[in-house]
C-alpha cells in the first residue's frame, strides 16, 4: 500500500494506520518518510520494559517477528486483568471491574 501511494509521487504526508510502517526497515529507503501512523505502540520505543518485552516475544516466536499495537495491547490486557483480580481478591467480573481503575502497569508503551 505504502509503496503504491509513493509511486504516484504525491507530496502531501500520508496519515493512516498502516501495518507496513511497523516494518519500515524492510521497505526501500525513503518510502516510509513523511508517513504518520497513529498507533498506541511502537517497537522502537527506547525503554527497558519495551526492550525486555520484545526480547521475550522474539525468544518465544522468532527473532524476526514484529510486534504491533494489537499484540502489545493483548499483553497489557492480561497483565492489567491479573493485577485487578489480585487487588480485588476475586475473579468475579464485578469485583475485577471495580479494582481495574485503581491499578497501574509499567507496559512496553509506558505506564498505563
Amino acid at each position: 500500500q505504502l509503496k503504491q501511494y509513493r509511486s504516484f509521487d504525491i507530496k502531501q504526508p500520508l496519515i493512516a494506520p498502516l501495518d507496513e510502517v511497523f516494518n519500515k526497515d524492510a521497505l526501500p529507503p525513503g518510502v516510509a518518510a513523511g508517513t504518520y501512523a497513529p498507533q498506541p505502540y511502537w517497537m522502537a520505543l527506547d525503554n527497558p520494559v519495551n526492550k525486555k518485552f520484545i526480547a521475550s516475544f522474539r525468544e518465544k516466536f522468532g527473532q524476526e517477528k514484529m510486534v504491533n499495537g494489537i499484540g502489545e495491547a493483548g499483553y497489557n490486557g492480561l497483565h492489567l486483568y491479573a493485577l485487578a483480580a489480585e487487588r480485588a481478591g476475586s475473579l468475579k467480573d464485578d469485583d475485577v471491574l471495580k479494582a481495574l481503575p485503581t491499578i497501574e502497569f509499567d507496559a512496553p508503551q509506558g505506564k498505563i
